[in-house]
């Protein structure tokens, strides 16, 4: 089997030093026959379409549900406020999933809460020169420990 690559755009990004950012790539949309790219880290969606990139929903821009915060920064690769993007009814539709340290205005409860205290503990910093460390529950870890830099 053979295999051409060939280089037919740029997905626009501020970012560009290791590690620093989190662009992922969504299913060609059959409706629509677009590739979407998520720059999931800084809540971008950009479109791909004949030789096109088109930036086409920004979450500091655009509207989103009120009630929303997305006021949180970790590392780049574990930050997504754009956590995915799905093909709608329509070819001009797009359904957008986000991630929030709040509910929506009128949400009580979430769809799927965090499993319950300690059911998943985990280690941190197991890496050269790192002292490993056991956190109890890695969903409500508290304070970063100090091997965290």
């Amino acid at each position: 089997i053979g295999m051409k690559v060939e280089k037919v755009g740029t997905v626009p990004n501020n970012n560009t030093a290791p590690f620093s950012y989190n662009l992922a790539v969504a299913d060609t949309h059959q409706k629509s026959g677009k590739l979407f790219f998520m720059n999931q880290a800084l809540g971008k969606i950009y479109s791909y379409d004949k030789e096109k990139v088109t930036k086409i929903w920004d979450i500091e821009e655009n509207e989103t549900p009120s009630g929303l915060d997305f006021d949180f920064q970790g590392t780049a690769g574990q930050t997504f406020k754009v956590h995915n993007i799905v093909e709608g009814d329509n070819a001009d539709e797009v359904i957008v999933v986000l991630t929030s340290v709040s509910l929506p205005t009128g949400w009580s409860k979430p769809d799927a809460p965090l499993p319950a205290p300690g059911a998943y503990p985990g280690y941190m910093c197991n890496a050269p020169g790192k002292n490993i460390t056991f956190i109890r529950d890695i969903y409500r870890m508290g304070a970063l420990t100090p091997c965290v830099d």
